[in-house]
């Protein structure tokens, strides 16, 4: 039977919106969750309240590294890997970059960084994230 117990999850875009009630349910299941943030009050917010209900899973929040994202940083996953045993679930659910503007007003820029933003932290996450991970996805 499969079961979240002591499996550990690395989330990207946990600390608002469908990514608290998401960190709650993985958590109450028994998932480890460490939530990746440049939100640091906001996440410690959460950390306290769901480690406050004494759920099965633990939580804890990394914040970003000098060098860029962490969720994007090799050493971020090389140590979850020594702290628990295993990156075993990915989730980039970042949003919004904050730029609520009418499509007529969208520059080719802002185009460009809604991209990079959305897709090239997903990238960046699994990139780092494949040495650590127990199931090898091939893309075509």
């Amino acid at each position: 039977m499969q079961t979240l117990k002591g499996r550990t999850c690395v989330f990207a875009g946990a600390t608002a919106g469908d990514g608290v009630a998401a960190v709650k349910l993985l958590c109450a299941g028994g998932m480890n969750v460490i939530m990746m943030t440049h939100m640091a009050e906001r996440a410690q917010k959460l950390v306290d309240e769901i480690n406050g209900m004494q759920l099965p899973g633990r939580c804890i929040a990394v914040g970003a590294l000098e060098s860029g994202p962490a969720e994007e940083a090799p050493s971020t996953y090389e140590w979850i890997d020594r702290e628990f045993g295993s990156v075993d679930v990915l989730i980039a659910n970042t949003g919004a970059t904050g730029r609520d503007v009418p499509m007529e007003e969208v520059a080719p820029s802002d185009l460009m960084h809604s991209i990079e933003h959305l897709v090239g932290g997903a990238y960046g996450m699994l990139h780092a994230a494949l040495p650590f991970l127990s199931v090898i996805l091939h893309f075509i």
